[in-house]
């Protein structure tokens, strides 16, 4: 008589899509095997080139790929094509949303080697043929655009200092190009920034109990 082995359960993928339903989001299985892959990838790297902070798969999944995701507010239906993630680290949110719209461009930037060596591997093993990586700080970066067709459409952050972005903004951004913001709480003082303004914010709440977030998008005056 046979034995027939079940398949064996797959953590991140469990807790992905409960937190994914808890949201009203489904994906399809091309999609759910980019972010397995990306994960386990994530974890691997993370033994030896600290990627990230956080070590409970719970708080990687929610923390890390669900908030991520949550860009989907912002860039589904936008006509915005060419995106830049600054201090993206271990590729959050950038990689996340490549995955979801590969249509679009993403330029990952990331000054460490190692991270950066990470990110390159990872769009290697997902094919992610319209993302690129970019070793350099922000600052850096400004003199590479020689001209309008060469700067993004969009830049967003999750986890870096805005104050440090914003004197760049103008050098890497179209005329009427923005910046979306991962944030914990609301925050009136964006308001005032310099010559940007707050267009829109969107509120939502994560799964697993790990609270209310916002994500401000900001635009020149």
């Amino acid at each position: 008589m046979f034995h027939v082995e079940q398949p064996l359960p797959n953590k991140f993928l469990d807790i992905f899509c409960e937190g994914s339903k808890n949201l009203g989001w489904s994906f399809s299985g091309h999609v759910l095997n980019l972010f397995d892959c990306y994960y386990k990838e994530l974890c691997e790297w993370d033994k030896v080139v600290n990627l990230t902070s956080l070590r409970e798969d719970k708080e990687r999944v929610g923390l890390l790929f669900l908030d991520s995701l949550h860009g989907r507010l912002v860039l589904e239906g936008s006509p915005d094509k060419k995106i830049v993630d600054i201090g993206t680290g271990a590729g959050f949110p950038g990689i996340p949303l490549q995955i979801l719209f590969p249509e679009k461009r993403f330029s990952l930037v990331e000054a460490k080697a190692k991270k950066a060596t990470f990110l390159v591997n990872v769009i290697g093993k997902l094919s992610l043929s319209n993302a690129n990586v970019i070793q350099k700080r922000v600052e850096h970066i400004v003199t590479e655009t020689k001209g309008h067709h060469d700067k993004w459409d969009m830049a967003m952050i999750k986890g870096v200092n805005i104050s440090h972005i914003i004197p760049y903004l103008r050098n890497i951004l179209s005329e009427n190009g923005k910046l979306l913001v991962f944030r914990s709480k609301k925050h009136d003082a964006l308001k005032t920034y310099h010559d940007l303004i707050v267009a829109d914010e969107y509120t939502y709440e994560l799964p697993f109990g790990f609270g209310e977030r916002v994500i401000s998008l900001l635009q020149f005056r």
